[in-house]
């Protein structure tokens, strides 16, 4: 009916939690490398959402103000489907896979 929500805020927060992309913050100080994601400077737009993942995606994401762009990283084919990786890539491999 009116005035009810279709989502509680529980729900809304997974959601956003797994389909927001997000701007990433590196600290250059640690070793390895530290690449984390700044959940105050995130985002969710819809058709980048259903990207799949791939450990050697074929494209990279780029946040401008309010724009998220896909730039392949390779010449790819007519119809082939987008990749990106939806972990840091930079980080040692336990680190990845505990992600």
């Amino acid at each position: 009916g009116a005035g009810v929500p279709l989502f509680s805020s529980v729900q809304l927060e997974t959601i956003l939690y797994h389909n927001q992309f997000s701007l990433p913050n590196v600290n250059p100080n640690a070793a390895p490398i530290e690449v984390t994601n700044d959940l105050f400077r995130s985002g969710l737009w819809l058709l980048p959402a259903f990207l799949n993942h791939s450990c050697l995606p074929n494209v990279q994401r780029l946040i401008v103000w309010d724009c998220l762009f896909l730039r392949a990283s390779r010449d790819l084919v007519a119809g082939e489907e987008l990749f990106e990786c939806y972990i840091e890539t930079l980080q040692p491999v336990a680190r990845r896979r505990a992600s």
